[in-house]
Formats: structure tokens, C-alpha cells, sequence
């Protein structure tokens, strides 16, 4: 495989990984973010956690080109302890958002889903409370 690179894909910066060391949540991306295009200030990154993040669409082969944060709005993170659980429809709506309906897509993206922890790209599942930015948690599968 191929050394897999971000190729515009900006959606670490966009605000949904709420990072806040830098005050960006997914009303206020980075300042820095030229959307689609990268960062303005790469070689000069404006954060410790921006050196250090490491999307695992890049890292790993197993997830497919498909499920590329671009296309699938989709961030892989390194696997925490929480359990995070995905109902059968969201899993459905990132197939179809994806153009993908087999049975082995289907079943690639759950056990990706599991493997590692992830965000979805998406301002409908977050919700603003007190204010404070959180994902709305899924149901299980």
C-alpha cells in the first residue's frame, strides 16, 4: 500500500475532534483550516495536539479508501476505554452516504467501529449543553 496522505481532507480541523487547547468545536473550526485544502500553518502548527494527532485512516491499511474522513465523515481515533456503541441505523446512513450496500461493507465498518474510537463529522449529532460541546452517544448495535 501506498503511503496514504491527508489529500485535502481538513476534517480534524474542522472542530469536531473539540480540541480545547485551541478553541475549536463544530460552531468554530480552526483559524488556521483552509477547508478542503489544509492547514495555513502546517509547517508552524498552532498546537501541541496538532503535532501529535494521527488520523488512523492514514495509519491503517484495513480501512478502506471509502471510508476516508472526506468521503465518510468519519475520524478514527486510537481506541480509549469508553464503550461507544452504533445502532444499525447510523451505520446504515454512513453506508449510504458512502454509496456502499454489501453485506461485507457493512460488516467491515462495525468491526472498524469497535477496533478503533471515532467521530462523526456531522453537526446533527452534537449538541451544545451548558457550554460545552458533546457528541450524542449511539445506541448498540
Amino acid at each position: 500500500m501506498q503511503n496514504r496522505t491527508c489529500d485535502g481532507c481538513t476534517k480534524c480541523c474542522e472542530g469536531y475532534l473539540l480540541v480545547e487547547e485551541i478553541y475549536i468545536d463544530p460552531a468554530n473550526p480552526c483559524k488556521f483550516v483552509d477547508k478542503g485544502i489544509g492547514c495555513k500553518s502546517y509547517t508552524h502548527r498552532p498546537a501541541e495536539v496538532c503535532r501529535k494527532f494521527n488520523c488512523r485512516y492514514i495509519e491503517d491499511p484495513m480501512i478502506p479508501e471509502w471510508l476516508a474522513p472526506k468521503h465518510s465523515n468519519i475520524i478514527f481515533l486510537p481506541k480509549s476505554n469508553k464503550p461507544v456503541f452504533y445502532n444499525s441505523k447510523f451505520i446504515e446512513s454512513i453506508m449510504k452516504k458512502c454509496n456502499r450496500e454489501t453485506e461485507e461493507d457493512f460488516d467491515l465498518l462495525k468491526k472498524l467501529l469497535l477496533l478503533y474510537d471515532s467521530v462523526y463529522c456531522d453537526m446533527d449529532h452534537f449538541s451544545k449543553v451548558n457550554g460545552k460541546w458533546f457528541f450524542k452517544i449511539h445506541n448498540k448495535v
